[in-house]
């Protein structure tokens, strides 16, 4: 009897060790931390949302990520980065968080994203031609053409979206060797005998939905000189008031000026960049009040950018 009752408490205490142990490792795995670097990008309608792992799965494996919308509370799963939400409106602006996944439950979210403003499309009957709604970083369709809410960025021609678009971007006097400077400052060109922010220039820049530093949404591009002068014969009239009355709803949103940065012509001058090199410089909408005509323009100049459905 006594030999059993041994065997029994032998058997009972690795009963308990093997229960305490296992609730240690239980305890040890919690839900895992909240992604991080979540950076959100407008679509049509939509939403793209990438983001980083976190540091910390909590102990077990990350099996689903969830996006959420704020306004909207919009949610949308998925098993990787990044995760679209669509179904948006196009006159409102989102923000965005991301919460992770794993056996014990979702993270807490994480720090909310950049705000974007989904875009909406619009076709012109008399070219056939499918246009964004409004000029690239702005944030609604404009509701005249001296709406500051629709004016949007400034770009140089031929960069991609790396941040020298922000009208209050920082400047440098450095011009760039390559595609991509690296940085999000302006580049200032003054001493430049073209007047370009990149030295060697690159003619092959912006030349199609798959080209060098397209900074349009897929499935857009910049449109051709010839695109633009199609546009422009179907305005009501050849200026400011045509632009603005047109499909496109064109605003007059100034430009950079390359020489010092400063924010020029706001109000008063309207301009909208080609993909259409024209030797050493690049061809350019603009207008006013009183005309609207293509130009040929200097490069290194921030331009607002309209995009078109290739």
């Amino acid at each position: 009897m006594e030999k059993y009752n041994q065997k029994f408490f032998f058997l009972f205490s690795l009963l308990i060790s093997f229960v305490v142990i296992s609730s240690c490792e239980r305890n040890e795995n919690t839900i895992p931390g909240a992604p991080t670097d979540v950076v959100a990008t407008a679509g049509e309608a939509q939403a793209i949302i990438a983001f980083k792992a976190p540091v910390s799965n909590g102990g077990s494996e990350i099996t689903w990520y969830k996006a959420t919308s704020s306004p909207g509370d919009f949610t949308v799963t998925g098993s990787e980065s990044p995760i679209t939400v669509k179904g948006l409106s196009t006159s409102i602006t989102y923000t965005f968080t991301v919460s992770a996944k794993n056996f014990n439950g979702y993270s807490e979210p994480s720090s909310e994203s950049n705000p974007v403003a989904p875009f909406g499309s619009v076709m012109n009957p008399l070219t056939g031609r499918k246009w964004m709604d409004r000029n690239l970083g702005a944030s609604r369709v404009a509701t005249s053409s001296t709406d500051a809410q629709a004016y949007g960025d400034l770009y140089q021609w031929g960069r991609a979206a790396d941040g020298h678009q922000i009208r209050t971007s920082g400047t440098t006097t450095i011009q760039s060797n390559s595609d991509t400077p690296g940085h999000s400052n302006f580049i200032l060109a003054p001493d430049d005998p073209y007047y370009d922010w990149r030295s060697p220039q690159n003619d092959n820049l912006w030349q199609g939905v798959n080209g060098v530093n397209n900074p349009c949404p897929d499935g857009y591009r910049l449109p051709t000189e010839s695109e633009w002068n199609e546009e422009r014969m179907t305005w009501n009239s050849n200026n400011a008031a045509g632009a603005f009355a047109s499909h496109l709803k064109l605003t007059l949103a100034g430009g950079r000026y390359l020489t010092d940065g400063k924010i020029v012509s706001v109000g008063s001058w309207g301009g909208y960049r080609s993909s259409t090199v024209a030797n050493n410089y690049c061809r350019t909408l603009l207008f006013s009040a009183s005309i609207a005509y293509m130009d040929t323009d200097y490069r290194a100049g921030g331009i607002s950018v309209r995009c078109i459905k290739d």
